[in-house]
């Protein structure tokens, strides 16, 4: 496989990064990472909005302008002709002597690499994952997307040592997110989602499954929710651009409604999938 350093495309055996480089050093850094169906960039536009705001936030300069960043990425995934995956990406302020404070002359890095995965139709998407609750131990600007994920890497591997397929995140008794994605519930037709502030990531598939609800005729209430209304469910649904739209049917070891992944939960799993590979190949047309 290649991967994508800077602006070349190199053998990943091959692929060197200096140590210095602050993403090594400091976590001072941002990635997003974009769903591939048919060798087309599920949702891509929204990802490319919030990786600028991300770098933003931190005062990150791309290390190239946003069109010849989103070339280079389609150049990637092409070249290991990847049909169906996912493509990872990030951006750190690059090789400096190790000082806390920005350094004055850096110059940012860019990294990528492609995975082949089951997008359309993974086993989880009709049976649904266990999910079990941790506490959220995470920085107060959570809506930055940055590549320092040690209290997700921790709550990841709690959630897998109890044979669990996801970390809901609690903090003062009420649901955060996942801990790699939006943590959603359905409860007398209403489509329930934490509202969006520093203490979680505007989730991308998030605001595209919104999109969706909304033209299917769901209310949709953001608002903050406890752990036993999310137990309480009529539907416990998560999204990520990772799992799309992934079903919930046990929650620290409360079953979901009738334990099974519920009907709108598949429904609007459904659309955005036909929706966003529609959208995915308009944008390809059109480049």
């Amino acid at each position: 496989m290649k991967c994508l350093l800077n602006r070349r495309l190199v053998d990943e055996a091959k692929a060197t990064i200096s140590p210095f480089d602050r993403g090594y050093l400091f976590a001072d850094g941002i990635y997003e990472v974009i769903a591939i169906v048919d060798g087309l960039l599920l949702d891509s536009e929204r990802h490319w909005i919030r990786l600028e705001r991300s770098c933003g936030e931190i005062n990150l300069p791309l290390p190239m302008g946003i069109e010849e960043l989103k070339s280079l990425i389609a150049d990637l995934v092409s070249t290991n002709a990847v049909k169906e995956g996912r493509v990872y990406f990030q951006i750190t302020r690059g090789v400096a002597e190790r000082d806390f404070a920005f350094p004055a002359e850096a110059t940012p890095q860019l990294f990528a690499f492609v995975r082949e995965a089951s997008v359309i139709a993974p086993p989880q998407a009709d049976i649904g994952i266990d999910a079990v609750t941790v506490e959220d131990l995470r920085w107060k600007r959570r809506d930055i997307k940055s590549i320092a994920l040690l209290p997700q890497t921790m709550a990841k591997q709690e959630a897998k040592a109890r044979g669990a397929g996801e970390a809901i995140m609690m903090e003062n008794g009420f649901i955060t997110e996942g801990s790699s994605s939006t943590i959603h519930l359905i409860k007398d037709g209403k489509l329930i989602t934490r509202q969006l502030s520093n203490e979680v990531l505007p989730g991308v598939t998030r605001m595209s499954i919104f999109d969706v609800a909304r033209d299917l005729g769901m209310v949709i209430e953001e608002r903050a929710f406890t752990v036993q209304e999310a137990q309480h469910a009529d539907e416990l649904f998560l999204t990520s651009a990772s799992a799309i739209v992934q079903g919930i049917v046990r929650l620290d070891d409360v079953q979901i409604a009738n334990g099974s992944v519920g009907l709108v939960t598949h429904k609007l799993r459904k659309t955005y999938l036909e929706r966003s590979v529609d959208e995915a190949k308009r944008i390809a047309m059109d480049g």
